[in-house]
């Protein structure tokens, strides 16, 4: 009787740490990651989910960039080696003018977990951007990156987000 309490116990613990995001950040995680198939898609258009997946060292990382009218939210899902999953997110104010996005204020999004660091950024100011032909490019908005502590020392994964946005779908997506 003893052991399955114990393993009962055991088991809530794990499963009630596995999802360490408040509401807001699962609504993010949500609407940025579990695009619908059939999600409509207009590739020329700058509002949307624009998306774009790299590698660096041994982390994989699904960045996701919500334009809207009045916000850019980001989202930074990093996966590690051992299948241990992150997410950073950020958001700040902004505007589309001219070809140019400015964004007018700057936000850092960070998650620790067991020597593993997640994040993202969004920077203050004003960027051109372009769609040549369905691919977003952008330089200097924003970085992205994550890495991992162990014994043998530390990997780190960081870039800024410069050309390869694809546009994912036309859904604007809110921080509120």
């Amino acid at each position: 009787m003893r052991s399955s309490f114990f393993w009962g116990l055991t088991l809530f613990l794990v499963v009630g740490c596995a999802d360490a995001l408040s509401p807001g950040e699962s609504r993010l995680r949500d609407g940025l990651y579990s695009i619908p198939s059939g999600a409509s898609r207009t590739p020329t258009a700058l509002p949307g989910i624009w998306g774009r997946d790299e590698r660096g060292g041994n982390i994989d990382f699904a960045v996701r960039l919500a334009l809207s009218a009045r916000e850019i939210v980001i989202g930074n899902r990093c996966t590690f080696q051992d299948g241990t999953v992150l997410y950073a997110f950020a958001s700040v104010s902004a505007r589309f003018e001219n070809n140019r996005i400015v964004a007018t204020g700057s936000a850092t999004g960070r998650r620790d977990e067991n020597n593993k660091t997640c994040f993202v950024s969004l920077a203050l100011g004003s960027w051109s951007y372009s769609i040549d032909p369905t691919e977003l490019k952008i330089s200097g908005l924003s970085s992205f990156g994550g890495s991992q502590s162990s014994g043998t020392g530390s990997q780190v994964g960081s870039q800024v987000s410069a050309s390869g946005w694809l546009k994912l779908a036309d859904t604007e997506i809110s921080s509120d």
